[in-house]
């Protein structure tokens, strides 16, 4: 997951694809997994190369901000409060457009 962007484009081998744009900035991540795969199953623990394979459809999240991933171990402990979303509304806005990379490199927003 990246945090603070500004804009962000997914694309195939051939350049076309999607850009989003933060308003003002997105916490993104794109994969190639399938979301089932990547739930712990107590008696069928699947994480890792082994048991994840890359599949044929693509994720991308969108999300304004998002929760630190744990606390001070892997099995449990909650993140610390600095990486903590506090329990309120939330809302963002942000933009998606086509997008060609052969025809965007003069057209792409400034900054990363």
């Amino acid at each position: 997951n990246k945090t603070d962007v500004r804009w962000m484009a997914v694309y195939d081998e051939e350049g076309n694809g999607m850009m989003a744009y933060g308003d003002p900035l997105l916490s993104t991540a794109v994969h190639q997994y399938d979301y089932e795969l990547l739930d712990f199953v107590s008696k069928a623990q699947r994480h890792g190369r082994t048991y994840v394979k890359p599949g044929s459809i693509v994720t991308w999240n969108i999300d304004l901000q998002q929760m630190g991933v744990g606390g001070d171990n892997s099995w449990g402990a909650r993140p610390h409060h600095a990486y903590t979303l506090q329990a309120q509304d939330y809302s963002f806005n942000f933009r998606l457009q086509p997008f060609n990379k052969r025809n965007a490199q003069s057209g792409l927003p400034e900054g990363n």
